[in-house]
């Protein structure tokens, strides 16, 4: 469902940009579906935050675009005792 929505974004992003004839940020949410996954990504995140406060080891997740993690990233600002680094592209 993820890259079906991805898709149809990029597909509506260039026809607005060719409309208007500039650069048009967009962002697709069919019946809340990025908005229900954005929570999924937030709750793993604090998840795995805890785990590795209480633990004292580091833990990777699985391989992410660059939207889930910019979720990551923004729902672990602020949590003490946790750096967060992104590996690849």
């Amino acid at each position: 469902m993820a890259s079906l929505l991805e898709a149809l974004q990029h597909l509506i992003r260039l026809i607005a940009n060719k409309m208007v004839g500039e650069q048009v940020r967009l962002t697709l949410d069919i019946s809340g579906y990025k908005a229900s996954k954005n929570r999924e990504l937030e709750e793993l995140a604090m998840s795995v935050a805890e785990n590795v406060s209480k633990s004292g080891y580091p833990q990777s997740l699985r391989p992410m675009n660059s939207y889930e993690r910019r979720v990551i990233h923004t729902a672990l600002t602020g949590f003490d005792g946790i750096e967060v680094v992104s590996v690849g592209e």
